[in-house]
C-alpha cells in the first residue's frame, strides 16, 4: 500500500495534512466523504484534493498512519501457521496491555489496523495449504483470548501483589486453610508473559486438534 500522492502546483493551503488525517480517522470508512470532511473542517473539497487525489488514497493513508502508530508483525516471514498465530497472539496481547478498551470499544485505528493483520494472516496462512475460513476461526480463538489476557495482565498484573497482600486478600472471601493453598498456587505463576504464554500453548494445541488434524483428515 502507498500513500504517494500526485505533486500539485500552487500555494499549499494553510490546513496539514496531517490536520486532515487527524479529522478524517474519527470517522467510519463507510461514512467518510470529501464533501462532509471539507465541511467539518471548514476548507474547500478542492483542498483535500491537493493533499490527496482520491478518497482512496486518504483511506490508505489512514491505515498507513495507524499501523505506523501500532505496528504490525511480519508474519508474511513466519515459517509455520504455530508462528504465524503465535505473532497474531502477541500483537494483541500487546493491544490489551497497553490500550486497554480499545478493542471492545472498537476503536477505528484498533479496527484498521486488526484488519490489515487479518488479511495478512488469510494470505500467510492460505500459503501454508489453510482454508479462509479456518483461518477465520483461528484468528478469532487466538485475537480474543490474547485480548483478553493482555487487558487482564494491565488492571491485575500477577506481582501486583506481594504473597500477604494475596493472602489477606483472599482471607475475605476463603476460610484460612483455602486462602493459604489458593496463596501457594498463585505463587507457581512467575510472570503476566509466562501466563500469556502457557495460555496460548493450549490455545494452540486445542486449533491442532479442532482446526489442523480435521482439515488433514478431510484431505
Amino acid at each position: 500500500m502507498s500513500t504517494t500522492t500526485t505533486k500539485r502546483m500552487g500555494r499549499p493551503p494553510k490546513v496539514t495534512r496531517d490536520e486532515i488525517l487527524d479529522a478524517a480517522e474519527q470517522w467510519e470508512p463507510g461514512e467518510l466523504q470529501f464533501t462532509a470532511l471539507a465541511e467539518a473542517l471548514g476548507i474547500s473539497v478542492k483542498t483535500l484534493y491537493y493533499y490527496f487525489p482520491a478518497r482512496q488514497a486518504l483511506l490508505d493513508a489512514l491505515t498507513e498512519r495507524a499501523v505506523a502508530d501500532m505496528g504490525l508483525p511480519d508474519i508474511m516471514q513466519a515459517a509455520s501457521w504455530r508462528a504465524v498465530l503465535t505473532e497474531v497472539a502477541l500483537w494483541f496481547y500487546r493491544l490489551g496491555r497497553e490500550r486497554p478498551g480499545s478493542f471492545i470499544d472498537t476503536n477505528v485505528a484498533t479496527k484498521r489496523v486488526g484488519l490489515q493483520l487479518l488479511r495478512l494472516t488469510f494470505v500467510r496462512l492460505g500459503e501454508l495449504g489453510w482454508t479462509t475460513s479456518d483461518a477465520m476461526r483461528a484468528n478469532i480463538v487466538v485475537s480474543n483470548w490474547a485480548v483478553c489476557r493482555g487487558e487482564s495482565a494491565h488492571a491485575n498484573p500477577v506481582d501486583k501483589y506481594s504473597p500477604e497482600e494475596t493472602r489477606a486478600m483472599l482471607a475475605d472471601y476463603f476460610s484460612a486453610d483455602v486462602a493459604d493453598q489458593m496463596t501457594a498456587v498463585a505463587q507457581l505463576f512467575g510472570s503476566d508473559r509466562q501466563l500469556f504464554d502457557d495460555g496460548l500453548a493450549i490455545v494452540l494445541a486445542g486449533i491442532e486438534q479442532l482446526i489442523v488434524n480435521k482439515s488433514a483428515a478431510r484431505t
